[in-house]
């Protein structure tokens, strides 16, 4: 949770917009758009860091975990309904 005060206001609480055992897409990489439909399942809600919350993702058939922002990733469900549009 990421809590901002302003200075005229009350805190304002941010929330992880995923959560673990979700199933999202990694949308890019580093900056670089990814054109896959790997499917990544949310480990763990990390920390922010410059402002944008971290998720450790892995996919089903790798050994290890990346960590990846908040704005890499698109939730399945959310990626499916704009295909069907």
């Amino acid at each position: 949770m990421i809590r901002f005060q302003s200075a005229r206001g009350p805190r304002i609480e941010a929330v992880h917009r995923f959560s673990v055992g979700q199933a999202v897409h990694l949308k890019s990489w580093f900056a670089k758009p990814l054109r896959t439909d790997e499917t990544y399942s949310v480990i763990d809600c990390l920390p922010a860091h410059d402002n944008e919350f971290q998720y450790k993702i892995r996919a089903a058939g790798e050994r290890h975990d990346r960590v990846a922002g908040e704005g890499a990733l698109e939730l399945i469900e959310a990626a499916n309904a704009k295909g069907r549009n």
